[in-house]
């Protein structure tokens, strides 16, 4: 009896070879495009993280000692400009500045808003912050 030498592969082999080289393939995408979101998100967090120290360098050089001023100051613009280009196209950042404190806000890439104020607070909150109360106030913190 002749046992024909068997060379190769067949044709059910390369397929089921090929459907998993697929399953694999699109795992990777969709693990790679869910970093690209978190990557920006932490470039948002980083540059408003950056405003405390910013704004304590203002504080402490300002003749008045409070935070009057801060919107326009150049650092805080560069800062803020950070935010908005990790951001993208959903871009969403808000500075508020009162005098004697001040808060930023940014919508991170699954729509929460992260927060820093100079409070010390940085944060996801629960709710979207209100920039102005009910007397036309504006809010000088997150929480």
């Amino acid at each position: 009896m002749n046992i024909p030498n068997k060379k190769g592969f067949t044709l059910v082999e390369l397929l089921v070879v090929i459907a998993i080289i697929g399953i694999l393939a699109s795992i990777v995408v969709v693990s790679l495009s869910n970093q690209s979101d978190k990557a920006n998100d932490a470039k948002i967090k980083s540059s408003l993280g950056q405003l405390s120290t910013q704004s304590l360098a203002f504080k402490s050089d300002s003749s008045t000692a409070n935070y009057e001023g801060l919107a326009l100051d150049i650092g805080v613009v560069r800062i803020l400009k950070g935010a908005i280009e990790a951001a993208g196209d959903a871009a969403e950042v808000v500075f508020v500045e009162t005098g004697t404190n001040w808060a930023a806000t940014a919508i991170l890439g699954e729509g929460e808003q992260w927060c820093i104020d100079s409070t010390g607070f940085k944060g996801v909150l629960a709710t979207a912050i209100v920039l102005s109360d009910s007397d036309g106030s504006e809010v000088d913190s997150c929480e």
